[in-house]
């Protein structure tokens, strides 16, 4: 019997899945971004054996080339690949992105958790903390605290992490108060489950879809967040490439020699586009009220 049950339930999941994957390979958008995201994912990877030349390589007798064979993204005011610069730049923006959503999530999930299930004292004083972060501007936060910091790459993430983290604490609590009320969550009290073992077996896996896909979303959106602070100079410092930092040396030149900022642009744009498709994509397949 209990063999039974096992293949009953391995069959719902495995139609569960197939239903999810059905739904997120149904339209071309979606498609599109997954491509797109993949596709970054790769070069970033690989980076070191797709980019032709050293992203650092200084090259004066080839300064502010035009896009060529030799070199299709065209050159800097110091002679070096841009289009070796953006593939090594897909790593550094990526990582921002990734890393800030990560530990976004490892802060704000458990916090919010704590807040719902608890309630009284402990609920109110969370979320008036939180509230004090999210009554500022995301970006206005970001950069006020990354000027605080001081100019850096890894201050920019630091401030990026702290004007995140209210987010997924909002987000998990209203999912983890929906769902403590469910009967499977008073049966496990009922047994005498304690409440770290029901939040952590019971809630917290019942309430990932929203926060996946918003995180899922989130990333294109951490990069654009961090390219902005290095246009101002509050993220990546020369000679990093870094796309934001190449958009702020190539604005200086962008009516003679355009390729120096379109290029790295262009990869910003892409990103966030497939980044932000792949979230929709998820979104859909995962809420059963869309499906």
């Amino acid at each position: 019997m209990a063999k039974m049950d096992n293949s009953v339930g391995g069959g719902k999941r495995s139609s569960r899945r197939r239903l999810i994957l059905r739904e997120l390979f149904r339209s071309p958008l979606v498609v599109f971004g997954i491509a797109v995201v993949l596709s970054v994912v790769v070069i970033a990877i690989f980076a070191s054996y797709i980019a032709p030349y050293n992203p650092s390589q200084i090259n004066f007798s080839a300064v502010t080339a035009p896009p060529s064979g030799a070199h299709p993204f065209g050159t800097d005011d110091m002679g070096r690949d841009i289009l070796s610069r953006v593939i090594y730049g897909s790593r550094i923006d990526l990582m921002v992105g990734l890393l800030t959503i990560l530990g976004a999530v490892v802060i704000g999930l458990p916090i919010g958790a704590i807040a719902a299930y608890r309630g009284g004292w402990v609920d109110e004083v969370i979320m008036r903390i939180t509230d004090m972060f999210l009554a500022f501007p995301s970006l206005v936060l970001a950069m006020a605290l990354a000027a605080a910091l001081g100019p850096g790459l890894i201050h920019a993430m630091e401030a990026m992490l702290i004007t995140w983290w209210p987010w997924y604490t909002r987000l998990i609590r209203g999912q983890v108060l929906a769902i403590k009320t469910n009967t499977y969550v008073e049966a496990a009290r009922a047994v005498g489950a304690n409440d770290f073992r029901i939040i952590l077996r019971h809630v917290l896996p019942n309430s990932l879809s929203p926060i996946i896909v918003q995180g899922t979303m989130d990333i294109g959106n951490a990069i654009l967040t961090a390219a902005a602070l290095s246009f101002i100079g509050l993220g990546a410092q020369p000679p990093q490439p870094e796309w934001g930092a190449m958009i702020t040396i190539g604005r200086n030149y962008i009516q003679q020699y355009w390729w120096m900022a379109t290029f790295p642009g262009l990869a910003i744009l892409l990103t966030v586009i497939g980044f932000n498709l792949f979230g929709d994509g998820l979104r859909d397949s995962l809420d059963p009220r869309l499906q």
